[in-house]
């Protein structure tokens, strides 16, 4: 399953890159990453599978917290702290919103090391601006409909109207590219962002 997403992971930065019309002065192969999501109907989510490059990873995240920092670690005490470091680093440099949801919460799942590289998983669920309002409405509409039976399942459509990417990864190097592809039922989507660019909307098409 890993190498399986690493190699997704790659052709997908690689198809995205030869349609981007700057991509010759930019692509650093130690510098780029790449996130991969892919939406869930049953919990309303986007699941996010994201490739940061190993080596910068470690010395930007031993950059704030100010001492050594390795994910590749053995040792269980060290390796939480470490990954709790990368989990407070992407929360704070990634942010998916869309039209009518401009927050996001994240949902940490796990990292891993492949090779060179380190594997972050998370889910996203895309909020309104101001949820507790949201969440009187939705009661109110509630209790005017009749109870759902405990067996119905609803698909919740993504919300695709606006959305937008805003990656803020190794944005002190030069040359950085962060590319975002998505998936839901029908159409895929992608967008390439840089150091220079940091923020971009979603474009679509149809899922081959």
């Amino acid at each position: 399953m890993i190498r399986r997403r690493l190699f997704i992971a790659a052709s997908a930065l690689l198809f995205l890159l030869a349609d981007h019309p700057c991509s010759a002065e930019f692509a650093h192969p130690f510098h780029a990453t790449s996130l991969e999501l892919e939406w869930n109907p049953e919990t309303g989510c986007f699941e996010a599978a994201l490739r940061l490059p190993g080596p910068p990873l470690d010395e930007e995240l031993a950059r704030i917290a100010e001492r050594p920092v390795s994910l590749d670690t053995t040792d269980p005490v060290k390796r939480r702290q470490n990954e709790k470091i990368l989990e407070d680093w992407v929360r704070n440099r990634l942010k998916l919103t869309a039209k009518d949801l401009p927050n996001c919460e994240i949902r940490w799942v796990g990292a891993e090391t492949e090779l060179r590289s380190v594997w972050a998983y998370f889910e996203i669920r895309l909020q309104p601006k101001k949820p507790e309002q949201q969440q009187s409405k939705a009661q109110a509409n509630k209790s005017d409909s009749p109870a759902p039976k405990k067996d119905d399942k609803k698909k919740i459509s993504c919300p695709v109207d606006d959305l937008q990417v805003q990656c803020r990864f190794f944005e002190h190097l030069r040359g950085q590219v962060n590319a975002t592809t998505i998936r839901i039922p029908g159409r895929r989507g992608s967008v390439i962002l840089t150091e220079v660019h940091q923020s971009g909307l979603i474009e679509w098409a149809p899922a081959q």
